[in-house]
């Protein structure tokens, strides 16, 4: 269904305790991760990495449709993909610009590892 997925980042940056706390201030009404801890018993960090592209390509021949809300109540579809042979598309993509994502992840000895993925900033999108 999909081509090779492409991946790029700007910059990776350790997020500090200070700056988790400043940003979970800043931010209450966000479901943050379980916070770090300093203990011996707990391994963990926490990055924010800058510029991030995700380019998704999809394979010849594959369409998805998505719905949308239209203006005064219609309602519509979007169509992505280079469909039949047609199409006068040859390679059908979706490319999502992310200006900051943050990563967490902690293991605490004897449990299980957990890693969260967050939008730091809105994710924009285009053809």
């Amino acid at each position: 269904i999909l081509d090779p997925l492409e991946f790029h980042f700007g910059e990776v940056s350790i997020v500090d305790n200070a700056t988790l706390e400043k940003d979970m201030e800043a931010s209450p009404e966000f479901k943050w991760p379980q916070f770090l801890s300093t203990t011996e018993k707990e391994q963990g960090f926490c990055l924010d990495l800058t510029g991030v592209r995700l380019k998704i390509i999809f394979a010849k021949g594959i369409e998805f449709k998505l719905p949308v809300d239209g203006p005064l109540g219609m309602k519509a579809d979007v169509e992505i993909g280079c469909g039949d042979a047609k199409s006068d598309v040859q390679q059908a993509w979706i490319e999502v610009e992310i200006p900051r994502v943050r990563l967490w992840y902690s293991q605490v000895e004897g449990s299980r590892r957990k890693a969260y993925i967050a939008f730091m900033a809105p994710p924009q999108k285009g053809p």
